[in-house]
C-alpha cells in the first residue's frame, strides 16, 4: 500500500466522519454511553492519524487503520442506539395511526439490523481500501435515514397535538352538556340569569373558534406529512420543520381554548 494512498484514504475518512457526525444530529441525540464511547473512539482515531502523518511507519499505518475501524464501529453503534431510542418514543406516542406507526417501526428495525450487520463486518477489513469501501456503504445508508427519522419525529410531534386536542374536545363537550342542562333548568335557585348565560356563550364561542383554527393547522400539518414516502425514501428536515411549525401553532390555539374554558367554569362557579 503506497503512503500517498494511505494518507488520502485517512483524510477521506476524516472528512466522512465529520459529515456523518453532523448529519441529522444522530450522534448528538444517542444515549450518553454511546456518545461518550463514540467521542473517545474519534479522539483516538485523530491521534493515530496524526501519528501516522508524522512518522509514516508501517506500525503507525496499522494503528491508524485499527483506530479507524473502532471509530466506525462506534459510529454505527451510536446510530443503532439513536434508532432504538426513536423507536421507543414512537411506541409510546399517542395520536398516531396504527398502520403508519407499524410501517415506521418495521423500517426502523430494518435500519437497526443494517447498521448492526455493517458494524460486525468492519472487523474483517484487512486494508484501508476495505475500510474506505465499508465506510462509504455506511455513508450511503446514513443518507437514506432522513425519511424514516424525520417522519417518525413528525408523527410523534403531530400525534401529541392530535391527542391534546382530542382530550380538550371531550372536556368542551362535557361543559357544553352541562350548560345545556343549566339552560333547561326551571328551578329558580339553579337557573342562571340571561346575562350570565350570554357571558358563558361568548366564552364557548371563542373556545370553539380556536379549536377550529387548531384543526386548520392540523390539516396543514397533515398535508406535509402526506409528502413523506418511506418506500421511495422521500422526506427530510424541511418537511419536519413545516409539520412542527403547524403542530406548534395548533397547540397554541388549543392552549388558548383551555384558557377560555376555564373562564366558562369560573362563570358557572361564581354566584350571581
Amino acid at each position: 500500500m503506497s503512503r500517498k494512498f494511505l494518507v488520502m484514504g485517512l483524510a477521506s475518512l476524516f472528512l466522512l466522519y465529520g459529515f456523518l457526525l453532523t448529519k441529522s444530529g444522530v450522534q448528538a441525540q444517542s444515549n450518553d454511553y454511546a456518545s461518550v464511547y463514540h467521542k473517545t473512539a474519534h479522539e483516538d482515531y485523530v491521534l493515530k492519524r496524526a501519528q501516522y502523518l508524522r512518522f509514516k511507519t508501517q506500525t503507525s499505518a496499522s494503528n491508524a487503520i485499527d483506530s479507524t475501524i473502532v471509530m466506525l464501529q462506534a459510529r454505527d453503534q451510536a446510530t443503532i442506539d439513536y434508532l432504538k431510542s426513536l423507536k421507543a418514543r414512537l411506541n409510546e406516542a399517542k395520536g398516531i395511526d396504527d398502520q403508519v406507526k407499524n410501517e415506521l417501526r418495521i423500517k426502523l428495525d430494518e435500519e437497526i439490523q443494517w447498521f448492526g450487520e455493517h458494524k460486525a463486518k468492519l472487523s474483517s477489513a484487512n486494508s484501508l481500501e476495505d475500510v474506505v469501501a465499508d465506510s462509504n456503504l455506511a455513508k450511503t445508508e446514513f443518507g437514506n435515514l432522513d425519511s424514516v427519522i424525520y417522519q417518525s419525529l413528525s408523527e410523534i410531534a403531530f400525534g401529541k397535538t392530535v391527542d391534546y386536542q382530542s382530550r380538550l374536545t371531550d372536556i368542551l363537550n362535557t361543559i357544553k352538556d352541562k350548560i345545556s342542562k343549566i339552560k333547561n333548568e326551571q328551578r329558580e335557585d339553579y337557573s342562571f340569569s340571561v346575562e350570565k348565560l350570554q357571558t358563558i356563550d361568548r366564552w364557548l364561542f371563542e373556545s370553539e373558534n380556536h379549536l377550529d383554527r387548531s384543526t386548520q393547522k392540523q390539516v396543514s400539518a397533515q398535508e406535509f406529512l402526506a409528502r413523506f414516502n418511506l418506500a421511495a425514501r422521500v422526506g427530510g428536515p424541511d418537511l419536519y420543520s413545516n409539520i412542527l411549525l403547524n403542530s406548534n401553532d395548533s397547540k397554541q390555539y388549543i392552549r388558548e381554548t383551555g384558557t377560555y374554558l376555564k373562564e366558562v367554569v369560573r362563570e358557572i362557579k361564581t354566584a350571581e
